[in-house]
């Protein structure tokens, strides 16, 4: 069986209205275009991978209305790698003015020192303690 949240994610890609489908309307979809009764696993299934699709990204949401995601960016996947006119000199320079504000965006504020904690006891340890077979004499076995 195909998973329930490819079946959504198909749904959305292939139908696409100008305003998307609710929750409703995909569990309708899906129940009679690939035989599925309406129950609480359906619901659930089609709930979850809503959620996730919103929170991947594929998914967008807009008054309870749910359409593929069109504003998010695709990486391209090229075997090629760009020649750049940039020396290694320079990109070294422009990370690390990337870097710099990142770093001392702590040191701005006012920070009083650290209150030292008290050093506590170990509590006592419920485990017995390990023992050295090799140090510990042979018993003798007694034989009756």
């Amino acid at each position: 069986m195909v998973r329930r949240s490819a079946l959504v994610y198909d749904l959305l890609r292939t139908e696409q209205p100008p305003d998307g489908f609710s929750k409703k309307e995909i569990l309708t979809h899906i129940s009679d275009k690939y035989d599925i009764a309406v129950g609480k696993t359906l619901r659930r299934d089609v709930a979850v991978a809503l959620r996730r699709g919103l929170d991947f990204g594929i998914l967008a949401k807009k008054r309870n209305k749910f359409r593929t995601n069109t504003r998010t960016k695709k990486r391209k996947r090229s075997s090629k790698k760009k020649a750049t006119g940039r020396s290694n000199a320079t990109k070294g320079r422009r990370q690390q003015r990337r870097r710099s504000p990142n770093r001392d965006r702590g040191r701005d504020r006012k920070q009083s020192s650290p209150v030292p904690r008290p050093k506590l006891p170990r509590p006592p340890s419920w485990s017995p303690k390990r023992r050295l077979l090799i140090e510990e004499p042979i018993p003798k076995v007694k034989h009756s």
